[in-house]
């Protein structure tokens, strides 16, 4: 469970050529820095499971994959039926 205040990162996109020269390391220095301004004790973000880049990318800067997040959607015609009042029986991808 986390505590305290967290900074949720929405996207980091280094262009394929500029990778491997510290411009996303020194984005989420940035980051870090902000979240430690802010009053924040941690960053939260996702990733992709098949982006195995990214993975080693935020293990090598010293984060952990924290256990028993899910990420949830709700799309049509599931979004629609539980706008007005139904449930929704839809499985989204």
């Amino acid at each position: 469970m986390l505590q305290g205040r967290s900074l949720f990162l929405e996207d980091l996109c280094v262009k394929e050529e500029y990778r491997n020269c510290g411009i996303g390391t020194a984005l989420m220095q940035e980051c870090a820095k902000l979240a430690r301004e802010e009053g924040c004790t941690n960053m939260t973000w996702q990733l992709m499971d098949w982006n195995a880049k990214a993975k080693q990318f935020y293990e090598r800067i010293g984060a952990d994959i924290k256990k028993g997040w899910l990420t949830m959607k709700l799309t049509e015609p599931g979004l629609g039926n539980l706008a007005s009042g139904g449930s929704s029986t839809n499985k989204s991808a």
